[in-house]
């Protein structure tokens, strides 16, 4: 799945009973599955997951990739996700250099896992992402305390953020801020940060964090950003953009 455009206007009609790119990846295959390159822009006015994963069955030597992925979503109500693990089976995924952002009302979780992983799944490598909650939600809601554990979900160079007062949760008794976070998953080299972008729809940063932005992990398989750009081979951007200090917003033509 590559390379879409998708956008929901919050004055349609439109209301989905699912995610909005769902996907359920049964079996294991020899090449790896890609959801690469892709850009929302939505603002349903039913629930939605942007990207809903029931089921990811990937191999150590071929990752289910999800890279270079745009989400854009404005939420209404607390069962909204921009990026969801809907399924206790997922394994061997790589969710490397995604722009995830939520704005709106009472919004779920910007990254949410809810399902305690069966045993055997896990090897999910979620790194280089700007993660960010702009409603009263969390920035990640892993569901239970079990997906904790060592090997299931591993964060690497991810700049977070939330509006909420709760910045994670992982079970009813295991919430907390940024720091128990970190203490909780075992992140590493993240960020706790609010990223500028150069308009509401178009989520290219507008300023690097002074440096704090240009610290994402190279990675030999995403060699490029979400336009094509190639990506710094020491210091890369974290997100779906490479940043340029010759990014401008946008400007209305005249007329």
């Amino acid at each position: 799945v590559r390379n879409n455009t998708i956008t929901i206007d919050a004055d349609a009609a439109t209301k989905i009973s699912v995610g909005i790119l769902d996907m359920q990846l049964r079996d294991e295959y020899a090449e790896a599955t890609e959801i690469t390159g892709n850009i929302f822009n939505v603002a349903p006015v039913s629930y939605a997951a942007v990207i809903n994963l029931r089921q990811l069955e990937g191999t150590a030597d071929a990752p289910v990739l999800l890279a270079n992925n745009v989400i854009n979503l404005t939420s209404l109500n607390a069962s909204y996700s921009a990026f969801k693990f809907n399924g206790d089976k997922i394994k061997h995924v790589n969710v490397a250099n995604n722009t995830i952002r939520m704005t709106g009302e009472q919004g779920g979780a910007a990254f949410w896992a809810s399902s305690k992983l069966s045993e055997g799944y896990g090897n999910v490598l979620v790194v280089n992402n700007i993660i960010q909650n702009e409603s009263n939600g969390y920035a990640v809601n892993l569901y239970h305390d079990d997906n904790l554990a060592e090997g299931l979900f591993t964060f690497q160079n991810n700049t977070f953020y939330t509006a909420g007062e709760t910045f994670f949760r992982a079970s009813s008794s295991t919430t907390g801020d940024f720091d128990a976070f970190v203490e909780k998953t075992g992140a590493t080299d993240c960020i706790n940060e609010k990223v500028n972008f150069l308009s509401d729809l178009i989520l290219e940063p507008a300023d690097d964090l002074e440096g704090q932005l240009l610290t994402a992990k190279p990675l030999s398989y995403v060699s490029v950003d979400v336009n094509g750009t190639e990506r710094n081979a020491e210091t890369p951007t974290i997100g779906a953009y490479e940043y340029s200090d010759e990014n401008e917003p946008p400007v209305l033509a005249e007329g």
